[in-house]
């Protein structure tokens, strides 16, 4: 092994050249550590990775699986607050408010007053909701769905290239529903259909008849 400082030829087993006093550094042992502090970053770095890789399945989850959430979030709480306004301008299918103009804010009023009444608990305090399952359309089924609303209502408020459903759900879905005067457990007998209109998720009204979903 030679010096690294003046060349001079010295013993593996020394620490300083006899004759400039150097350092001694063995290229192997060197290259053994390095090797050493790269097996114990290896870990470390695919733990990073995969927790990167998570993060953006649970993001890609939230903002696509489970978008509707907020639109049964609102469905509950336009019925604990009695918020017309919350139910005709975040729930509703668009194409229908559109259709029924002026009288859709009445049509929903009286929609939520016989749901209420049916229901039979009172003035509603609480709804909590837990889903069962979830079915998601295909492509062809979405394309079914879309032109089944589009022929049923929607063609009357939306030329056909301003119309589209991008995505939807049918929920197996089961609401308790909290009043002044008890509680109630309740179920859509075809499901729950939630469809992303236009880029918004909403719950349709009226007939629908198709592959995907029907409620005839």
């Amino acid at each position: 092994m030679y010096c690294g400082k003046c060349g001079t030829l010295v013993e593996s087993d020394i620490m300083y050249c006899p004759n400039c006093g150097n350092k001694i550094i063995d290229i192997n042992q060197s290259t053994q550590k390095q090797q050493s502090i790269k097996k114990k970053r290896l870990p470390r770095l695919l733990g990073i990775v995969v927790g990167a890789v998570v993060f953006v399945v649970l993001i890609c989850f939230f903002i696509n699986g489970s978008g509707y959430r907020k639109t049964l979030n609102n469905y509950c709480k336009a019925y604990e607050n009695n918020d017309v306004d919350l139910m005709h301008s975040s729930v509703v299918a668009q194409y229908w408010t559109k259709y029924m103009g002026s009288g859709s804010h009445r049509d929903v009023e009286d929609i939520m007053k016989n749901n209420v009444r049916k229901w039979g608990c009172g003035e509603i305090t609480k709804i909590s909701y837990t889903i069962n399952s979830e079915k998601r359309a295909t492509k062809e089924e979405l394309e079914a769905l879309e032109d089944n609303i589009y022929v049923w209502l929607a063609h009357c408020v939306y030329d056909e290239d301003e119309f589209n459903i991008s995505d939807a759900y049918v929920l197996d879905v089961d609401l308790i529903i909290y009043g002044t005067e008890g509680m109630n457990s309740i179920y859509f007998p075809n499901g729950l259909l939630l469809i992303k209109e236009n880029g918004e998720w909403r719950i349709p009204f009226g007939p629908i008849k198709c592959s995907f979903y029907s409620n005839q």
